[in-house]
C-alpha cells in the first residue's frame, strides 16, 4: 500500500531505590519440572525443581477448590537487620476486599527470598481484580502488583 507510520514512545528507566526490592508478583499458568541439579542456578522463575510459567494473560478459569497461585521475590537489603515482612491485598473496583501477611521461607544462598503461593477464591465473583503485595524491611518499603483484566476471572461450578 506505500504507506508507513511511526510511533514515538517514552522508556523512562527510575533509580534504583535503597533498601529492599521486590520483583514484580506473577500470577502462575503452571510448573513445569526440571531436572534435578546439584549446581544452584540464579534464575528468578525458578523455584526448587520446578520452572515457573507466568500467566500472560490467559483466562483464569476458578473453581470453589482452586486458588490463584502467586510467585514474586523479595531482595532484602544486605545489611539490614530486620527481616522483610509482606501484605497481600487483593481489591475489586478499586475496593479492598481483603488483606493479609505472609509467611516468607528462608533466604536462599543469594539472600532473595523467593515465595510462591496460592490465594484463595472461595469469596471470588467474576469481574476485575488487583492483587498487591507490600514489603517493608526497616524503613524502605516496595510494592508491586498484578491485575486481572475483565473476563479473566470466572467460576466455574464444581459437579
Amino acid at each position: 500500500s506505500r504507506q508507513a507510520s511511526i510511533q514515538r514512545t517514552v522508556l523512562i528507566i527510575p533509580l534504583q531505590p535503597q533498601g529492599v526490592k521486590l520483583s514484580s508478583v506473577a500470577i502462575i499458568q503452571r510448573l513445569d519440572p526440571l531436572a534435578a541439579t546439584n549446581e544452584e542456578v540464579n534464575d528468578p522463575l525458578r523455584i526448587k525443581d520446578s520452572e515457573i510459567i507466568p500467566n500472560l494473560g490467559e483466562p483464569i478459569q476458578l473453581t470453589s477448590s482452586t486458588g490463584i497461585p502467586l510467585y514474586f521475590v523479595i531482595y532484602p537489603e544486605s545489611h539490614g537487620a530486620e527481616k522483610p515482612q509482606v501484605e497481600l491485598e487483593i481489591s475489586r473496583g478499586g475496593k479492598v476486599f481483603a488483606q493479609a501477611p505472609v509467611q516468607l521461607p528462608e533466604p536462599d544462598s543469594n539472600g532473595a527470598i523467593r515465595y510462591f503461593g496460592t490465594l484463595p477464591v472461595a469469596n471470588f465473583e467474576p469481574g476485575r481484580y488487583q492483587i498487591r503485595a507490600f514489603v517493608k524491611q526497616g524503613t524502605a518499603v516496595a510494592e508491586e502488583f498484578a491485575s486481572l483484566k475483565p473476563g479473566e476471572v470466572t467460576s466455574q461450578s464444581v459437579q
